[in-house]
Protein backbone atom coordinates (compact mmCIF):
# COMPACT_ATOMS: atom_id res chain seq x y z
CA UNK A 1 0.00 0.00 0.00
CA UNK A 2 0.96 3.65 0.10
CA UNK A 3 1.74 3.41 3.80
CA UNK A 4 4.99 1.64 2.94
CA UNK A 5 6.25 4.95 1.51
CA UNK A 6 5.45 6.96 4.59
CA UNK A 7 1.91 8.04 3.67
CA UNK A 8 -0.90 7.01 5.97
CA UNK A 9 -3.24 4.56 4.28
CA UNK A 10 -6.91 5.68 4.32
CA UNK A 11 -9.73 3.30 5.26
CA UNK A 12 -10.23 0.77 2.47
CA UNK A 13 -13.12 1.53 0.17
CA UNK A 14 -14.05 0.37 -3.31
CA UNK A 15 -11.61 2.70 -5.11
CA UNK A 16 -8.77 1.97 -2.71
CA UNK A 17 -9.30 -1.78 -3.11
CA UNK A 18 -9.13 -1.54 -6.90
CA UNK A 19 -5.96 0.55 -6.63
CA UNK A 20 -4.14 -2.17 -4.71
CA UNK A 21 -1.34 -3.77 -6.72
CA UNK A 22 -0.34 -6.77 -4.64
CA UNK A 23 0.30 -9.02 -7.62
CA UNK A 24 2.11 -6.34 -9.59
CA UNK A 25 4.30 -5.29 -6.67
CA UNK A 26 5.23 -8.90 -6.00
CA UNK A 27 6.33 -9.28 -9.61
CA UNK A 28 8.50 -6.14 -9.46
CA UNK A 29 11.01 -7.99 -7.30
CA UNK A 30 11.47 -10.71 -9.92
CA UNK A 31 14.48 -10.77 -12.16
CA UNK A 32 14.17 -8.86 -15.41
CA UNK A 33 16.12 -10.61 -18.16
CA UNK A 34 15.78 -8.94 -21.58
CA UNK A 35 18.58 -11.01 -23.17
CA UNK A 36 16.33 -13.71 -24.73
CA UNK A 37 14.02 -11.09 -26.22
CA UNK A 38 16.89 -9.03 -27.63
CA UNK A 39 18.53 -12.16 -29.05
CA UNK A 40 15.27 -13.23 -30.69
CA UNK A 41 14.71 -9.73 -32.13
CA UNK A 42 18.28 -9.74 -33.48
CA UNK A 43 17.62 -13.13 -35.11
CA UNK A 44 14.46 -11.84 -36.79
CA UNK A 45 16.23 -8.71 -37.99
CA UNK A 46 19.04 -10.84 -39.46
CA UNK A 47 16.38 -12.95 -41.19
CA UNK A 48 14.83 -9.81 -42.68
CA UNK A 49 18.22 -8.64 -43.93
CA UNK A 50 18.93 -12.10 -45.39
CA UNK A 51 15.53 -12.19 -47.14
CA UNK A 52 16.16 -8.82 -48.74
CA UNK A 53 19.66 -9.92 -49.74
CA UNK A 54 18.27 -13.03 -51.46
CA UNK A 55 15.71 -10.82 -53.22
CA UNK A 56 18.40 -8.55 -54.57
CA UNK A 57 20.37 -11.60 -55.69
CA UNK A 58 17.35 -12.86 -57.59
CA UNK A 59 17.05 -16.09 -55.59
CA UNK A 60 13.75 -15.17 -53.92
CA UNK A 61 10.80 -13.33 -55.45
CA UNK A 62 10.10 -9.80 -54.30
CA UNK A 63 6.66 -10.87 -53.01
CA UNK A 64 8.05 -13.63 -50.75
CA UNK A 65 10.91 -11.51 -49.44
CA UNK A 66 8.59 -8.61 -48.65
CA UNK A 67 6.00 -10.89 -47.01
CA UNK A 68 8.65 -12.47 -44.77
CA UNK A 69 10.12 -9.08 -43.86
CA UNK A 70 6.72 -7.54 -43.11
CA UNK A 71 5.55 -10.50 -41.02
CA UNK A 72 8.72 -10.58 -38.93
CA UNK A 73 8.57 -6.80 -38.48
CA UNK A 74 4.98 -7.17 -37.25
CA UNK A 75 6.08 -9.79 -34.72
CA UNK A 76 8.95 -7.65 -33.46
CA UNK A 77 6.85 -4.50 -33.06
CA UNK A 78 3.76 -6.23 -31.66
CA UNK A 79 5.48 -8.44 -29.09
CA UNK A 80 8.02 -5.74 -28.28
CA UNK A 81 5.30 -3.16 -27.64
CA UNK A 82 3.44 -5.38 -25.18
CA UNK A 83 6.59 -6.34 -23.28
CA UNK A 84 7.77 -2.72 -23.31
CA UNK A 85 4.56 -1.71 -21.57
CA UNK A 86 5.13 -4.50 -19.06
CA UNK A 87 8.63 -3.09 -18.42
CA UNK A 88 7.22 0.45 -18.12
CA UNK A 89 4.55 -0.54 -15.58
CA UNK A 90 6.72 -2.88 -13.50
CA UNK A 91 10.43 -2.09 -13.91
CA UNK A 92 11.07 1.56 -14.84
CA UNK A 93 12.03 3.34 -11.58
CA UNK A 94 10.46 0.44 -9.70
CA UNK A 95 7.33 0.57 -11.85
CA UNK A 96 5.17 3.42 -13.14
CA UNK A 97 1.84 2.41 -11.60
CA UNK A 98 -0.37 4.50 -13.86
CA UNK A 99 -1.60 2.29 -16.71
CA UNK A 100 -4.80 4.30 -17.17
CA UNK A 101 -3.12 7.70 -17.44
CA UNK A 102 -0.54 6.12 -19.76
CA UNK A 103 -3.33 4.73 -21.96
CA UNK A 104 -5.06 8.12 -21.99
CA UNK A 105 -1.84 9.80 -23.15
CA UNK A 106 -1.37 7.13 -25.84
CA UNK A 107 -4.86 7.73 -27.20
CA UNK A 108 -4.39 11.50 -27.33
CA UNK A 109 -0.91 11.34 -28.86
CA UNK A 110 -1.95 8.89 -31.60
CA UNK A 111 -4.75 11.25 -32.59
CA UNK A 112 -2.33 14.17 -32.75
CA UNK A 113 0.14 12.20 -34.87
CA UNK A 114 -2.65 11.02 -37.19
CA UNK A 115 -3.84 14.60 -37.65
CA UNK A 116 -0.30 15.74 -38.50
CA UNK A 117 0.14 12.91 -41.00
CA UNK A 118 -3.16 13.73 -42.71
CA UNK A 119 -2.24 17.41 -42.83
CA UNK A 120 1.08 16.61 -44.50
CA UNK A 121 -0.38 14.05 -46.92
CA UNK A 122 -3.45 16.15 -47.87
CA UNK A 123 -5.72 13.10 -48.46
CA UNK A 124 -8.25 13.24 -51.27
CA UNK A 125 -11.82 14.26 -50.50
CA UNK A 126 -13.09 10.82 -51.48
CA UNK A 127 -11.84 9.12 -48.31
CA UNK A 128 -14.91 7.96 -46.32
CA UNK A 129 -17.10 9.67 -48.93
CA UNK A 130 -19.97 7.28 -48.14
CA UNK A 131 -20.59 9.12 -44.84
CA UNK A 132 -21.56 12.63 -43.92
CA UNK A 133 -19.52 14.09 -41.06
CA UNK A 134 -22.42 13.55 -38.64
CA UNK A 135 -22.93 9.93 -39.74
CA UNK A 136 -19.22 9.29 -39.49
CA UNK A 137 -19.02 10.59 -35.93
CA UNK A 138 -22.02 8.48 -34.92
CA UNK A 139 -20.03 5.39 -35.83
CA UNK A 140 -16.61 6.73 -34.79
CA UNK A 141 -17.85 7.55 -31.27
CA UNK A 142 -18.63 3.95 -30.20
CA UNK A 143 -15.43 2.76 -31.91
CA UNK A 144 -13.41 5.32 -29.96
CA UNK A 145 -15.12 4.59 -26.65
CA UNK A 146 -14.70 0.83 -26.94
CA UNK A 147 -11.10 1.26 -28.15
CA UNK A 148 -10.27 3.37 -25.11
CA UNK A 149 -11.94 0.93 -22.74
CA UNK A 150 -10.30 -2.06 -24.44
CA UNK A 151 -6.76 -0.70 -24.27
CA UNK A 152 -7.26 1.02 -20.92
CA UNK A 153 -8.61 -2.08 -19.16
CA UNK A 154 -5.94 -4.30 -20.72
CA UNK A 155 -3.15 -2.02 -19.55
CA UNK A 156 -4.82 -1.75 -16.15
CA UNK A 157 -4.98 -5.54 -15.89
CA UNK A 158 -1.32 -6.18 -16.74
CA UNK A 159 -0.13 -3.05 -14.96
CA UNK A 160 -1.76 -3.76 -11.61
CA UNK A 161 -3.33 -7.18 -11.29
CA UNK A 162 -2.33 -10.11 -13.54
CA UNK A 163 0.54 -11.31 -15.67
CA UNK A 164 0.94 -10.67 -19.39
CA UNK A 165 0.76 -14.41 -20.08
CA UNK A 166 -2.60 -14.77 -18.33
CA UNK A 167 -3.94 -11.60 -19.96
CA UNK A 168 -2.91 -12.95 -23.38
CA UNK A 169 -4.94 -16.11 -22.78
CA UNK A 170 -8.01 -14.28 -21.48
CA UNK A 171 -7.96 -11.82 -24.39
CA UNK A 172 -8.46 -14.67 -26.86
CA UNK A 173 -12.05 -14.70 -25.60
CA UNK A 174 -12.72 -11.75 -27.95
CA UNK A 175 -13.83 -14.36 -30.50
CA UNK A 176 -16.36 -15.71 -27.99
CA UNK A 177 -17.92 -12.28 -27.55
CA UNK A 178 -17.87 -11.68 -31.30
CA UNK A 179 -19.72 -14.95 -31.88
CA UNK A 180 -22.28 -14.16 -29.17
CA UNK A 181 -22.89 -10.69 -30.62
CA UNK A 182 -23.22 -12.07 -34.15
CA UNK A 183 -25.75 -14.72 -33.10
CA UNK A 184 -27.67 -12.31 -30.85
CA UNK A 185 -28.02 -9.74 -33.64
CA UNK A 186 -28.90 -12.52 -36.13
CA UNK A 187 -25.85 -11.77 -38.25
CA UNK A 188 -25.29 -15.52 -38.43
CA UNK A 189 -27.16 -18.62 -37.24
CA UNK A 190 -26.18 -20.66 -34.19
CA UNK A 191 -23.96 -23.44 -35.57
CA UNK A 192 -22.80 -26.60 -33.82
CA UNK A 193 -19.19 -26.61 -35.07
CA UNK A 194 -18.61 -22.97 -34.19
CA UNK A 195 -20.21 -23.50 -30.79
CA UNK A 196 -17.79 -26.37 -30.14
CA UNK A 197 -14.85 -24.14 -31.06
CA UNK A 198 -16.14 -21.37 -28.81
CA UNK A 199 -16.66 -23.91 -26.00
CA UNK A 200 -13.08 -25.19 -26.34
CA UNK A 201 -11.71 -21.64 -26.33
CA UNK A 202 -13.81 -20.75 -23.27
CA UNK A 203 -12.62 -23.89 -21.47
CA UNK A 204 -9.01 -22.87 -22.03
CA UNK A 205 -9.66 -19.39 -20.65
CA UNK A 206 -11.41 -20.81 -17.56
CA UNK A 207 -8.57 -23.29 -16.91
CA UNK A 208 -5.92 -20.58 -17.17
CA UNK A 209 -7.88 -18.04 -15.12
CA UNK A 210 -8.55 -20.48 -12.26
CA UNK A 211 -4.95 -21.74 -12.06
CA UNK A 212 -3.05 -20.39 -9.07
CA UNK A 213 -0.08 -18.38 -10.32
CA UNK A 214 0.92 -16.28 -7.31
CA UNK A 215 -0.53 -13.17 -5.77
CA UNK A 216 -3.86 -12.72 -4.07
CA UNK A 217 -6.89 -14.50 -5.48
CA UNK A 218 -9.02 -11.34 -5.40
CA UNK A 219 -6.39 -9.50 -7.42
CA UNK A 220 -6.40 -12.24 -10.06
CA UNK A 221 -10.19 -12.13 -10.19
CA UNK A 222 -10.19 -8.36 -10.75
CA UNK A 223 -7.50 -8.59 -13.41
CA UNK A 224 -9.27 -11.41 -15.21
CA UNK A 225 -12.55 -9.48 -15.18
CA UNK A 226 -10.76 -6.44 -16.61
CA UNK A 227 -9.23 -8.56 -19.38
CA UNK A 228 -12.63 -10.12 -20.15
CA UNK A 229 -14.20 -6.66 -20.25
CA UNK A 230 -11.45 -5.52 -22.60
CA UNK A 231 -12.08 -8.53 -24.85
CA UNK A 232 -15.80 -7.74 -24.94
CA UNK A 233 -15.09 -4.10 -25.83
CA UNK A 234 -12.71 -5.27 -28.54
CA UNK A 235 -15.42 -7.46 -30.07
CA UNK A 236 -17.94 -4.60 -30.07
CA UNK A 237 -15.31 -2.27 -31.51
CA UNK A 238 -14.67 -4.58 -34.44
CA UNK A 239 -18.37 -4.92 -35.20
CA UNK A 240 -18.63 -1.14 -35.58
CA UNK A 241 -15.31 -0.91 -37.42
CA UNK A 242 -16.31 -3.51 -39.99
CA UNK A 243 -19.67 -1.79 -40.45
CA UNK A 244 -17.73 1.36 -41.25
CA UNK A 245 -15.48 -0.47 -43.70
CA UNK A 246 -18.31 -2.40 -45.31
CA UNK A 247 -20.30 0.75 -46.08
CA UNK A 248 -17.26 2.29 -47.77
CA UNK A 249 -15.17 -0.65 -49.10
CA UNK A 250 -12.61 1.59 -50.82
CA UNK A 251 -11.66 3.20 -47.50
CA UNK A 252 -10.22 0.01 -46.03
CA UNK A 253 -7.64 -0.04 -48.84
CA UNK A 254 -6.58 3.53 -48.11
CA UNK A 255 -3.91 4.42 -45.58
CA UNK A 256 -5.44 7.88 -45.41
CA UNK A 257 -8.72 6.28 -44.39
CA UNK A 258 -7.02 4.47 -41.51
CA UNK A 259 -5.43 7.67 -40.27
CA UNK A 260 -8.69 9.57 -40.56
CA UNK A 261 -10.40 6.87 -38.51
CA UNK A 262 -7.61 7.03 -35.93
CA UNK A 263 -7.86 10.83 -35.74
CA UNK A 264 -11.65 10.75 -35.30
CA UNK A 265 -11.77 8.02 -32.66
CA UNK A 266 -8.89 9.50 -30.64
CA UNK A 267 -10.95 12.13 -28.73
CA UNK A 268 -13.57 9.56 -27.73
CA UNK A 269 -10.92 7.01 -26.73
CA UNK A 270 -9.09 9.66 -24.70
CA UNK A 271 -12.27 10.64 -22.86
CA UNK A 272 -13.14 6.99 -22.14
CA UNK A 273 -9.73 6.29 -20.59
CA UNK A 274 -9.82 9.61 -18.71
CA UNK A 275 -13.11 8.61 -17.07
CA UNK A 276 -11.29 5.59 -15.66
CA UNK A 277 -7.94 7.28 -14.93
CA UNK A 278 -9.04 10.28 -12.89
CA UNK A 279 -11.17 8.43 -10.30
CA UNK A 280 -8.72 5.57 -9.79
CA UNK A 281 -5.24 7.06 -10.23
CA UNK A 282 -5.35 10.79 -9.36
CA UNK A 283 -4.85 10.22 -5.63
CA UNK A 284 -1.81 8.03 -6.30
CA UNK A 285 -0.18 10.67 -8.52
CA UNK A 286 -0.62 13.33 -5.84
CA UNK A 287 1.26 11.31 -3.21
CA UNK A 288 3.83 9.48 -5.34
CA UNK A 289 7.43 10.58 -4.64
CA UNK A 290 8.35 9.26 -8.08
CA UNK A 291 7.26 12.61 -9.53
CA UNK A 292 9.22 14.75 -7.06
CA UNK A 293 12.27 14.47 -9.32
CA UNK A 294 11.63 16.51 -12.47
CA UNK A 295 14.25 14.61 -14.49
CA UNK A 296 12.45 11.35 -13.73
CA UNK A 297 9.16 12.90 -14.79
CA UNK A 298 10.67 13.85 -18.17
CA UNK A 299 12.02 10.33 -18.67
CA UNK A 300 8.65 8.81 -17.75
CA UNK A 301 6.85 11.13 -20.14
CA UNK A 302 9.29 10.31 -22.95
CA UNK A 303 9.16 6.56 -22.36
CA UNK A 304 5.39 6.69 -22.08
CA UNK A 305 5.21 8.41 -25.47
CA UNK A 306 7.16 5.63 -27.15
CA UNK A 307 4.15 3.31 -26.97
CA UNK A 308 2.00 5.67 -29.03
CA UNK A 309 4.72 6.22 -31.64
CA UNK A 310 5.36 2.47 -31.95
CA UNK A 311 1.61 1.88 -32.26
CA UNK A 312 1.56 4.24 -35.24
CA UNK A 313 4.43 2.27 -36.79
CA UNK A 314 2.42 -0.88 -36.17
CA UNK A 315 -0.42 0.57 -38.25
CA UNK A 316 1.90 0.96 -41.25
CA UNK A 317 3.23 -2.59 -40.89
CA UNK A 318 -0.22 -4.08 -40.34
CA UNK A 319 -1.58 -2.14 -43.31
CA UNK A 320 1.13 -3.62 -45.56
CA UNK A 321 0.67 -7.14 -44.17
CA UNK A 322 -3.10 -7.14 -44.62
CA UNK A 323 -2.73 -6.35 -48.30
CA UNK A 324 -0.13 -9.06 -48.88
CA UNK A 325 -1.18 -12.06 -46.80
CA UNK A 326 -4.26 -14.25 -46.94
CA UNK A 327 -6.69 -14.32 -44.01
CA UNK A 328 -5.42 -17.79 -43.09
CA UNK A 329 -1.83 -16.53 -43.04
CA UNK A 330 -2.85 -13.60 -40.85
CA UNK A 331 -4.59 -15.95 -38.41
CA UNK A 332 -1.58 -18.25 -38.19
CA UNK A 333 0.76 -15.29 -37.67
CA UNK A 334 -1.54 -13.93 -34.99
CA UNK A 335 -1.55 -17.21 -33.08
CA UNK A 336 2.22 -17.54 -33.34
CA UNK A 337 2.50 -14.00 -32.01
CA UNK A 338 0.35 -14.96 -28.99
CA UNK A 339 2.60 -17.96 -28.34
CA UNK A 340 5.72 -15.78 -28.53
CA UNK A 341 4.17 -13.23 -26.18
CA UNK A 342 3.23 -16.00 -23.73
CA UNK A 343 6.74 -17.50 -23.80
CA UNK A 344 8.66 -14.22 -23.57
CA UNK A 345 6.49 -12.96 -20.71
CA UNK A 346 7.60 -16.05 -18.78
CA UNK A 347 11.26 -15.98 -19.86
CA UNK A 348 11.92 -12.22 -19.75
CA UNK A 349 9.85 -11.30 -16.69
CA UNK A 350 9.94 -14.65 -14.86
CA UNK A 351 6.16 -14.86 -14.76
CA UNK A 352 4.82 -18.06 -13.14
CA UNK A 353 3.70 -20.81 -15.51
CA UNK A 354 1.95 -23.71 -13.77
CA UNK A 355 1.25 -26.73 -15.96
CA UNK A 356 -2.51 -26.08 -16.01
CA UNK A 357 -1.93 -22.52 -17.22
CA UNK A 358 -0.03 -23.88 -20.21
CA UNK A 359 -2.87 -26.37 -20.79
CA UNK A 360 -5.34 -23.48 -20.74
CA UNK A 361 -3.25 -21.59 -23.30
CA UNK A 362 -3.16 -24.68 -25.54
CA UNK A 363 -6.94 -25.18 -25.30
CA UNK A 364 -7.61 -21.52 -26.04
CA UNK A 365 -5.31 -21.55 -29.08
CA UNK A 366 -6.84 -24.79 -30.38
CA UNK A 367 -10.35 -23.38 -29.95
CA UNK A 368 -9.56 -20.07 -31.67
CA UNK A 369 -7.64 -21.85 -34.46
CA UNK A 370 -10.53 -24.22 -35.09
CA UNK A 371 -12.96 -21.30 -35.07
CA UNK A 372 -10.94 -19.33 -37.63
CA UNK A 373 -10.51 -22.46 -39.76
CA UNK A 374 -14.27 -23.03 -39.84
CA UNK A 375 -14.97 -19.39 -40.71
CA UNK A 376 -12.44 -19.45 -43.56
CA UNK A 377 -13.87 -22.69 -44.92
CA UNK A 378 -17.37 -21.21 -44.82
CA UNK A 379 -16.19 -18.07 -46.61
CA UNK A 380 -14.45 -20.04 -49.35
CA UNK A 381 -17.51 -22.25 -49.88
CA UNK A 382 -19.71 -19.16 -50.17
CA UNK A 383 -17.27 -17.53 -52.60
CA UNK A 384 -17.16 -20.63 -54.81
CA UNK A 385 -20.97 -20.91 -54.77
CA UNK A 386 -21.37 -17.29 -55.85
CA UNK A 387 -18.49 -16.80 -58.29
CA UNK A 388 -17.15 -20.25 -59.14
CA UNK A 389 -13.82 -21.92 -58.31
CA UNK A 390 -11.84 -19.04 -59.75
CA UNK A 391 -13.10 -16.86 -56.87
CA UNK A 392 -10.48 -18.23 -54.50
CA UNK A 393 -7.65 -18.25 -57.03
CA UNK A 394 -6.14 -14.80 -56.74
CA UNK A 395 -3.61 -13.39 -59.24
CA UNK A 396 -0.80 -13.73 -56.69
CA UNK A 397 -0.35 -15.93 -53.62
CA UNK A 398 -2.22 -14.39 -50.73
CA UNK A 399 -3.49 -11.28 -52.48
CA UNK A 400 -6.66 -12.66 -54.02
CA UNK A 401 -7.35 -14.85 -50.99
CA UNK A 402 -7.60 -11.93 -48.63
CA UNK A 403 -9.93 -9.89 -50.79
CA UNK A 404 -12.37 -12.76 -51.33
CA UNK A 405 -12.37 -13.80 -47.70
CA UNK A 406 -13.22 -10.30 -46.56
CA UNK A 407 -16.15 -9.57 -48.85
CA UNK A 408 -18.72 -11.55 -46.87
CA UNK A 409 -21.06 -10.88 -44.00
CA UNK A 410 -20.34 -8.44 -41.23
CA UNK A 411 -20.01 -11.20 -38.64
CA UNK A 412 -17.42 -13.05 -40.71
CA UNK A 413 -15.22 -10.00 -41.10
CA UNK A 414 -15.53 -9.11 -37.42
CA UNK A 415 -14.46 -12.63 -36.40
CA UNK A 416 -11.30 -12.50 -38.50
CA UNK A 417 -10.48 -8.95 -37.46
CA UNK A 418 -10.90 -9.71 -33.75
CA UNK A 419 -8.37 -12.51 -34.09
CA UNK A 420 -5.79 -10.16 -35.65
CA UNK A 421 -6.29 -6.92 -33.78
CA UNK A 422 -4.02 -4.19 -35.24
CA UNK A 423 -4.23 -2.19 -32.02
CA UNK A 424 -2.58 -5.14 -30.26
CA UNK A 425 -4.60 -4.34 -27.17
CA UNK A 426 -1.90 -2.54 -25.27
CA UNK A 427 -0.98 0.00 -27.93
Amino acid sequence: GRGARGVAAPPMGALEFLNMTTTAEAEDAKEFNPTPLLAFAALLICTIVAAQGLRRAGKVSEYKATLVSTTLSWWIISVGLTLFNKFFFHQLYGGVKYPLFTSMWHMALKGIIAAIVLKCRAPPAGVWAAFTDREYLKVAAPIGITTGLDIGMTNWAIGSFISVSLCTIVKTSALVFTYIISVSLKMQPLQCNLSVAVGLLSTGVVIAATTKEGGRDDQVVIGTCLALGAAACGAVRWVFTEYLLKKDPDAKKSLDGKFKLLMCISPFATIATALLAFPFETSKVATDPLFDDRSRWVVIWFMGSIGAVVAIALIFVEFALVHMASALTLSICGHLKDVMLFVFAIVVFAEPCPAMKAVGMLCALCGSSYYIYLKLCMKMVDAVAKEGPEAVAGPAPGVGDYDVLHEGSLSDMSDLAAANDPHEAVA
